[in-house]
């Protein structure tokens, strides 16, 4: 071998050592991005479960505070001496279909929220199976990088 055979060679094993360290670092990378997108997934998967009950519970709520506001107004109506009739009634009637709105709001909103979530967690889910694929991609590229500096 003469000099300049070996400079070549060294120079090709340490781009041939670059090369894979590369397509390691890369695949290191990839996985990060896989474990992080794996772990949103499956936080959006609890979003979107939990979305239901908290409106479920917000309805409760709704529904006690209801009965309070109706009796309060049928309290103030009898202390000042007026009979549920007319104005007093149909206030309270009123009340009672803006609230049921309320009501229906906040299921639809928990509806759409655990729609929004369980599409959330299948965007993350393919970004985790695509950054597996990348990271073994990147690899496969530095492998193949390294080897052929060596031909």
């Amino acid at each position: 071998m003469g000099e300049g055979e070996s400079k070549i060679t060294l120079g090709n094993t340490l781009g041939g050592i670059g090369r894979l360290t590369q397509g390691f670092g890369g695949y290191i990378q990839n996985r990060g991005y896989a474990e992080f997108n794996a772990a949103s997934a499956k936080a959006a998967e609890l979003a979107a479960a939990e979305a239901p009950k908290v409106a479920a519970w917000e309805t409760t709520k709704l529904r006690m505070k209801k009965r309070t506001i109706l009796s309060s107004q049928r309290f103030a109506a009898a202390y000042a001496g007026v009979t549920m009739a007319g104005t007093p009634t149909d206030i309270q009637q009123m009340t009672e279909r803006e609230i049921l709105l309320d009501e229906e709001g906040i299921y639809r909103e928990g509806q759409l929220t655990a729609m929004a979530e369980t599409l959330n967690a299948k965007a993350y889910k393919k970004a985790e199976k695509a950054s597996k694929r990348s990271g073994t991609m990147s690899l496969i590229s530095g492998g193949i990088g390294a080897a052929a500096m060596f031909l």
